[in-house]
């Protein structure tokens, strides 16, 4: 089986760095498989990396990184149905067009899906898609490559503006070989034209992670899991960036934020953003045990302020190495995902609630367990339904070991 495990200031900053409560681990949530994927079968995927994403009418969507007819992967859909889900293949991935997806999907007006592959495309070098409402039509709406500093290997999936352009990021090429922000905009009378807003270069990071977020004001933000101006991890701690808008044309790019291993390090997840335009994310490294953390990045003025909401432990009970992106509810509390750690070592699902005097309490909602056909290793983050139940997907585990799609009732 492939393996998907790629190789993953300017403003005033001030560091908060808040212990909080110890992790807790009361009343643990019940989960249920709603889907145990085949790997040995061609009619099944294998090997879930991204999450899932609810469509209108409540079904589940997502993709696995190998597995389908040809074995580069799938999308699949999950349907509720009496007793239980029902899953099917919504599309196979040829290797041609396109292979290997790992990024999140995202769904237009029209219900059709866009994602993007870490391989495949004319230059085999990853390729962002277009998937019609039936699943019948492909559409490759851009091929990376090494050719004019284009970026290679996308795992970002891409984000829509109110135009309907698309934003996204590579985690390799550009003009320095560090990765890039891409956009892609629809030409009149059909077709996608590319425009690369900025190439990394190291110093202001390299090896974006998946994953942009947009303000109100149309400002992308993202981090990068390597680079940057800290010495003191081997090959940077990572960033936080902003790439805006110029009046007069074209993209700027900042460094927001300079991770320096004391407030963590190699943040390889996305960040989310609320009404007031404030940060969250995670790093999977460093921080006050060296096992990752979640901060949050707020500017109620010109300069952006950084607070650690949680140090992840390995002591038995916490998570560590969070993984994928943070949910977040209507009050404010943050749910996510950690691949490693937690009673039985192979990852957590968490909550994190604000408290009095600007204090953060973890909650452990569910550990999972390599024992008794559960997954378990989930390499993305769970996303909220409106109940507040949680969805998301393990890489391993599962009745036939090709990983699970789980929901977690609370």
């Amino acid at each position: 089986m492939r393996s998907r495990r790629v190789v993953t200031g300017l403003i005033a900053v001030v560091v908060g760095i808040c212990l909080g409560f110890s992790s807790i681990n009361k009343a643990e949530a019940q989960a249920t498989v709603l889907h145990s994927f085949n790997g040995n079968s061609e009619n099944d995927g294998n090997e879930p990396v991204g999450p899932v994403v609810f469509d209108s009418l409540g079904n589940l969507y997502g993709t696995t990184f190998n597995g389908g007819t040809t074995g580069w992967g799938t999308v699949f859909k999950l349907t509720p149905a009496a007793g239980g889900w029902s899953e099917s293949i919504f599309f196979n991935f040829n290797g041609q067009e396109a292979a290997w997806p790992t990024s999140p999907l995202t769904f237009d007006s029209s219900g059709n899906i866009y994602g993007s592959t870490f391989f495949g495309g004319f230059l085999n070098d990853g390729a962002a898609f277009k998937i019609s409402l039936t699943g019948s039509e492909f559409t490759g709406l851009h091929d990376f490559g090494p050719r004019a500093h284009d970026g290679t290997n996308p795992r970002s999936g891409v984000i829509f503006d109110k135009l309907g352009n698309a934003y996204g990021t590579t985690t390799g090429g550009g003009k320095y070989g560090n990765g890039t922000v891409f956009q892609l905009s629809p030409i009149t009378g059909g077709g996608w034209k590319e425009e690369i807003l900025h190439s990394f270069d190291d110093a202001d990071g390299w090896q974006p992670s998946p994953g942009l977020v947009m303000d109100d004001a149309g400002n992308l933000y993202g981090t990068t899991g390597f680079g940057g101006s800290s010495s003191a991890c081997d090959s940077g701690c990572g960033v936080v960036y902003e790439i805006s808008p110029k009046s007069e044309g074209g993209w700027s790019e900042k460094v927001v934020f300079n991770f320096n291993n004391t407030n963590g390090a190699n943040p390889f997840t996305a960040l989310t953003i609320d009404a007031d335009g404030n940060l969250y994310g995670m790093t999977s490294a460093g921080g006050l045990y060296n096992w990752g953390g979640v901060f949050e990045l707020s500017h109620k003025t010109v300069a952006w302020k950084m607070k650690i909401l949680h140090n992840f432990n390995s002591n038995g009970v916490d998570g560590n190495s969070p993984f994928g992106v943070l949910a977040r509810d209507s009050a404010g509390n943050l749910f996510g995902a950690t691949g490693y750690g937690g009673a039985y070592g192979v990852g957590t699902v968490f909550e994190l609630s604000p408290q009095k005097g600007g204090l953060w309490q973890e909650t452990i909602l569910y550990n999972f367990n390599s024992d008794g056909g559960g997954g378990y290793s989930p390499g993305s983050g769970p996303v909220l339904d409106s109940a507040g139940n949680l969805y998301g997907t393990t890489e391993n585990g599962g009745s036939y070991g090709g990983g699970t799609v789980y929901e977690i009732v609370r």
